[in-house]
């Protein structure tokens, strides 16, 4: 269960939306599609075939790269809170000029001591606009489908961007809130394959400063 967590907590899915008429055109930077401020939280709904958890995620804080620069932005620790509560996962999160990025590792290159390079994924590119599309640097090719109002477990989030990565078999979808953040993500695994998997987050709380 941890692996499996560990696996899909931070990759970057497909679903109809319902949502009003989308946004032919926006202009909000992509800070305020995920506030990084240190101490907002949020609580989701974690679901899979075999397990429900509840997994809350904390920006607890400011990561200053060696050379000085904030380059980093701030550390981003998640809790599986049921029904494996082991120690916080740890990620780094921080705004480049072309967008949104999520770290394995608050280093660049390798992994101390191992040949393990760290993950870095552009998770939500400039401009946050319908039509803007990147490739990551594992291969998936990703767009921004849609921007809308989008209605999680009876909450309605205003001008919410779809984010659809595909990659091999795999659909990842996540919808982001304009100054909310991450309001849901689906993720389906094995497309085609006699053994598909859906994950699902949906978000049940938030608290931001």
């Amino acid at each position: 269960m941890k692996k499996l967590l560990i696996l899909v907590l931070f990759s970057v899915v497909f679903l109809s939306c319902d949502s009003t008429d989308p946004v032919d055109n926006n202009f909000e930077p992509v800070e305020k599609y995920y506030p990084l401020k240190i101490g907002n939280k949020w609580e989701y709904s974690f679901k899979t075939e075999a397990a429900n958890a509840i997994v809350e995620r904390v920006i607890k804080n400011n990561i200053i790269h060696e050379d000085g620069s904030n380059i980093w932005g701030c550390t981003e620790a998640v809790k599986v809170n049921n029904p494996d509560p082991y120690e916080p996962i740890a990620g780094y999160n921080t705004f480049k000029t072309d967008g949104f990025y999520f770290y394995s590792s608050d280093k660049d290159t390798m992994f101390p001591g191992t040949s393990i390079l760290c993950r870095k994924q552009l998770i939500l590119k400039s401009p946050v606009m319908v039509g803007t599309q990147w490739e990551t640097s594992e291969g998936a090719l990703c767009r921004i489908a849609n921007i809308s109002d989008y209605k999680v477990l009876d909450i309605n989030y205003l001008n919410t961007a779809l984010v659809i990565s595909e990659q091999n078999q795999s659909v990842d979808s996540s919808w982001y809130s304009l100054n909310v953040g991450l309001v849901k993500r689906v993720l389906y695994i094995g497309i085609g394959s006699q053994y598909p998997s859906t994950i699902k987050w949906e978000l049940r709380n938030y608290s931001l400063l």
